[in-house]
């Protein structure tokens, strides 16, 4: 038995307890340096009832018992976590939840030697970090290499800093490369498992939508678009993506919507299953709100709808 066949095991039954149970017993009887640890983060995760993704999940939707459990919970070997990750592939960072990995992030240009790595942690969320110039000719082999096939969960960073040459001394510029990176890798029929995906601040303007809209997803229920200008027509072409119909969490706070690009997503036929939607930050008047919060309150699986920042306004069931 190895690590890896412990983290295959919870990729195909993610939400099953039990086999965090076993790893954890398995940590304790090996006894290496940080195992111990990383076993009661494990076993009280476990325990807890908490989500295996503190993402999908944040802290204002916990239970009252989760958020006890999440207060007590042991501190993570997040060390020896990277370390024992960094043996394995080219790994650039992780972050660590409930005694295991739930963000491993990778420079994108090293993302297809990781194959192997990444196919045994699908559990996890995959973050790509496209921090340099050439990044379309990345993204397409990416796609190209088949590597997503194995992903379920990817967190885009899609933005860098460079030098200003048109500034004297040294200045920088942020690049943001967004609209790139989503027209190579949604070209990518590997991606069509993709259940999560988060870009925020990359730039991804009307384009970006467009390549969204005409992706190959058709199992995507999380998209995290926050800070990016996709415009009044980013959000029309979202609204009109029938590849988007099983999206269930849609994040497009600070995106200069406008009211136009607002109304477009809140009366879409072609995303049904909405249970989470936030529109701040997108130049809407009160009035505006006022007017979204009596049509959208008509879709059936609305439950959550964020109008102003970090305040969750809660939905009604439908009899």
């Amino acid at each position: 038995m190895t690590e890896a066949t412990f983290w295959r095991q919870i990729g195909e039954a993610p939400d099953d307890p039990a086999i965090r149970e076993v790893y954890a017993d398995w940590l304790l009887a090996r006894g290496q340096r940080g195992d111990r640890r990383r076993a009661r983060a494990l076993q009280h995760h476990a325990r807890s009832g908490l989500p295996l993704d503190p993402i999908s999940a944040p802290y204002a939707r916990y239970t009252p018992a989760q958020r006890q459990a999440l207060d007590a919970r042991p501190p993570e070997a997040d060390a020896r976590w990277r370390a024992v990750l960094k043996a394995l592939g080219p790994i650039e960072d992780s972050s660590q939840w409930g005694g295991l990995p739930y963000l491993i992030s990778y420079q994108a240009r090293d993302v297809v030697r990781a194959e192997a790595l990444i196919a045994a942690t699908s559990f996890t969320r995959t973050g790509l970090r496209f921090t340099d110039h050439g990044a379309a000719s990345v993204a397409a082999e990416i796609a190209a290499s088949g590597v997503l096939r194995h992903v379920r969960a990817l967190d885009v960073i899609a933005r860098f800093q460079e030098i200003d040459p048109e500034e004297r001394g040294i200045e920088l510029r942020s690049v943001e490369v967004g609209d790139e990176v989503l027209a190579g890798l949604c070209a990518a029929p590997s991606l069509a498992p993709l259940e999560v995906l988060s870009l925020a601040g990359g730039g991804v303007t009307t384009l970006g939508a467009r390549a969204l809209a005409n992706g190959p997803f058709t199992r995507l229920r999380w998209l995290r678009l926050s800070s990016n200008p996709l415009l009044e027509r980013g959000g029309v072409a979202l609204a009109a993506a029938p590849t988007l119909r099983s999206v269930e969490h849609l994040d497009v706070s600070g995106c200069h919507l406008g009211a136009a690009g607002a109304w477009a997503i809140a009366r879409s036929q072609d995303l049904p299953n909405l249970a989470t939607l936030d529109l701040s930050d997108n130049g809407l008047t009160q009035e505006d709100k006022a007017a979204l919060r009596g049509v959208l309150a008509l879709r059936p699986c609305l439950r959550s709808l964020v109008l102003d920042p970090d305040v969750y306004e809660t939905i009604p069931a439908h009899p």
